[in-house]
C-alpha cells in the first residue's frame, strides 16, 4: 500500500493503537513504534514532523482515497516497467508480459467495489442512529417547503435535477438556496457572466432593478440600499464560475474546491450548455457523459450536485404540467438523477410556479404552488384557500 517503508511501519503503529482501544496521539503512536522496534527506522522527527500536519478529519476518507488511488497507481507502473524489461526478449511469451498487466487493471477495476453484506450494516446503523441523535447528516435545506419535505433539502451525495422553460426561475432558486446554505457552495454559471450574476443578486435584496442598475436610473436611497446589500452579499460562502463549461475540467475544479475552499454543494447553471471535450458524439450522447460526471461529483465528494436543465417545447404545446420524459436531449439525467424538480408556470404572466417532484428515489413525491417574485427572487407558498 505504501511506497515509503516508514509510513507502512507508522500506519501499522496506528492501527495497533487504534484496535487496543486507545487514542490514537503522538504519544501512543510513539510507544507502539518504540515496543515494535520500528521507532529508529521511522525517525521520531518524522513522527513529530507529520504530526503537525494532519489534515482536518472532515476529509478522512476522500484522503484515504487518494493513497489508495497513488498504491494502484504504482502497481501499474511495476507491471509497466516489468514488461517494458521483458518487451524486447523473444524467448519471453508474449502472455507473460502481458499478464502482470492485464492482472493490475482488473484488479483495480473490481478493487474496493464488492462488500458482504455484514461489512455495510455497521456503518449503516450508525448513520440512522446519528440521524436519530440529531448528529448525522443532513440535508442543506432548500427554500422549498416542498422539496425539503419530500427529499430532506439537498443531501450529500445526491444528484438533483431542476428543471424548467427559461424564465420560470429555476437561476432564482438556486441561487436563492445557495444565499441560504450554511456551507459553502460553488455555482458554475454557464449562461451568466458573474457580473449580471451580481447585479441578479443586488437586485434581489434591493428590490431595485438591474435595468435601472445598468441605466443608473437610481436615486439616492436606491444606491444607499445597493450598498447596503453589497455588504450582506459579501458575507455568503458563494464562489462563482463563469468561464469552465468542459465537464472534464470542472470535475477537477470541483475536487480543487472541495479540497482549498472547502466546499459542500455545486450548482450547475445549466446542463444543456456544458460541454465535453468529444466532437465525435451525438448530442445525446454528449448529454449522457456530462450526466454521468456530474453523479459521479456527489458521489465521490459526497456533496449534493444540483444541475439545472431546460425542458422540451412540447411542454408549452401541450399546456400541462412538464413529464419526466420532457427533460431535454437525453434521457439519461433523468436515469442517473436522485430527485428531478419541475418548476412549471401555466402562462408567461402568471406569478403562480408550481414546484413538483417528479421523481425522488429515496423518498415520497410531491408538488405545491408558489408566489414567486421575480424581482426579489422569492418563492412564497400559497394556501390551499389562496386564489392567484
Amino acid at each position: 500500500m505504501f511506497w515509503v517503508g516508514g509510513h507502512r511501519k507508522m500506519f501499522t503503529a496506528i492501527k495497533s493503537v487504534k484496535e487496543s482501544g486507545n487514542e490514537v496521539d503522538q504519544v501512543t503512536v510513539f510507544e507502539e513504534l518504540n515496543r515494535t522496534g520500528c521507532l529508529e527506522s521511522v525517525g521520531a522527527h518524522n513522527l513529530a514532523s507529520y504530526a503537525g500536519e494532519v489534515a482536518t478529519a472532515s476529509n478522512t476518507v476522500y484522503l484515504c482515497g487518494i493513497i489508495y488511488g497513488d498504491y494502484e497507481r504504482r502497481r501499474v507502473l511495476t507491471a509497466l516497467e516489468q514488461g517494458m524489461g521483458k518487451i524486447h526478449d523473444r524467448n519471453v511469451p508474449l502472455d507473460e508480459i502481458v499478464s502482470p498487466i492485464r492482472g493490475a487493471q482488473e484488479t483495480i477495476q473490481i478493487s474496493g467495489s464488492c462488500n458482504h453484506i455484514s461489512d455495510i450494516t455497521g456503518g449503516v446503523i450508525d448513520e440512522i442512529e446519528a440521524a436519530w441523535q440529531g448528529t448525522g447528516k443532513v440535508g442543506v435545506k432548500s427554500s422549498i417547503d416542498t422539496i425539503n419535505a419530500t427529499t430532506g433539502g439537498w443531501f450529500p451525495g445526491e444528484f438533483y435535477v431542476v428543471a424548467a422553460r427559461p424564465s420560470v426561475g429555476k437561476t432564482a432558486l438556486a441561487l436563492l438556496d445557495a444565499q441560504r446554505a450554511k456551507v459553502p457552495v460553488w455555482f458554475v454559471s454557464a449562461e451568466m457572466t458573474k457580473r449580471l450574476i451580481l447585479q441578479r443578486l443586488l437586485s434581489n435584496h434591493t428590490g431595485v432593478s438591474t435595468t435601472q442598475m445598468r441605466e443608473g436610473d437610481l436615486d439616492q436611497e436606491d444606491y444607499n440600499k445597493i450598498q447596503h446589500a453589497e455588504k450582506t452579499i459579501n458575507s455568503f460562502s458563494l464562489y462563482i464560475e463563469d468561464e469552465l463549461r468542459d465537464i472534464d475540467k470542472l470535475k477537477q475544479e470541483a475536487i480543487r474546491m472541495y479540497e482549498t475552499k472547502n466546499i459542500r454543494m455545486a450548482i450547475f447553471d445549466y446542463i444543456q450548455l456544458l460541454t465535453t471535450s468529444s466532437v465525435t458524439q451525438s448530442r445525446d450522447r454528449e448529454i449522457a457523459k456530462i450526466s454521468d460526471t456530474l453523479k459521479s461529483i456527489a458521489k465521490e465528494l459526497d456533496i449534493p450536485v444540483i444541475g439545472l436543465s431546460q425542458l422540451s417545447r412540447s411542454v408549452e404545446h401541450r399546456g400541462d404540467r412538464p413529464k419526466l420524459s420532457d427533460l431535454r436531449d437525453s434521457g439519461t439525467l433523468e436515469q442517473d438523477a436522485d430527485a428531478v424538480i419541475f418548476l412549471h408556470r401555466g402562462s408567461n404572466y402568471s406569478k403562480v410556479v408550481n414546484v413538483a417532484v417528479a421523481k425522488n428515489r429515496n423518498g415520497p413525491l410531491g408538488h405545491q404552488d408558489y408566489k414567486f417574485d421575480g424581482l426579489r427572487g422569492t418563492f412564497v407558498e400559497i394556501q390551499d384557500d389562496e386564489e392567484e
